[in-house]
């Protein structure tokens, strides 16, 4: 049975699992008549990162990459402890991998399982991507941002609000879709003008698609 736990539960890992996404297509390799996720035992002088990185420029071929924590987890039987990451490919190379835009059935997993844990990982990596970037943005004074996570429900930990304050509300809902469609491939669902605030329903996943962002723009 494997369990999984926060980032930074343990401290010595054994082994690092990466979920690789290209162009909104999962990336798996080959195990015999099956496919699965990258993953190695952790080298002598690596630490959970640098085995990540070095997993997906071995399997996935491609140096150009981001790469997000998602969970820890542990192997009772094998008692072995480990890291889960979610890569972002910015290329694609012809490498012993092949790209799912929904996960193939002939899984060395449980498909089921797999549905949650791949939306779940994405997520995850994509709040956090979310964040860095409204960090980035110098129309952004603050902002707060919300789940209605429920753990083991795939429904419940997709959606998510923002508030975000910035300075010119009118102007920057219009350009706020187009930064984030570069950025993210994200598709714009909705918009409207609530009770003086922009709101804003912007999908991020085709793969996932009860991933649902609503951005407030607030004065």
């Amino acid at each position: 049975m494997i369990k999984e736990f926060p980032i930074n539960t343990f401290k010595n890992l054994d082994m690092v699992l990466v979920l690789p996404r290209y162009n909104g297509k999962w990336a798996l390799c080959s195990d015999n008549e099956a496919w699965k996720c990258p993953e190695s035992f952790i080298k002598d002088g690596e630490d959970a990162y640098e085995a990540a990185c070095r997993l997906v420029m071995d399997e996935c071929g491609v140096n150009d990459f981001e790469l997000f924590p998602v969970w820890d987890f542990e192997s009772h039987e094998e008692r072995i402890k480990g890291r889960a990451y979610y890569a972002k490919l910015n290329t694609c190379a012809n490498s012993s991998y092949a790209l799912f835009r929904n996960l193939p059935e002939n899984l060395s997993f449980n498909h089921e399982l797999a549905m949650e844990k791949f939306a779940k990982a994405e997520v995850i990596a994509v709040t956090q991507m979310l964040m860095d970037y409204l960090d980035t943005l110098d129309e952004v004074r603050t902002y707060d941002i919300r789940n209605r996570r429920e753990e083991g429900s795939v429904k419940d930990i997709s959606f998510f609000e923002i508030d975000l304050y910035v300075d010119d509300a009118k102007n920057f809902v219009f350009s706020f879709p187009q930064m984030l469609q570069e950025r993210f491939e994200s598709e714009l669902c909705a918009y409207r003008i609530f009770n003086d605030r922009f709101v804003l329903n912007i999908s991020f996943s085709k793969f996932n698609p009860l991933f649902v962002v609503r951005f407030s723009i607030m004065r």
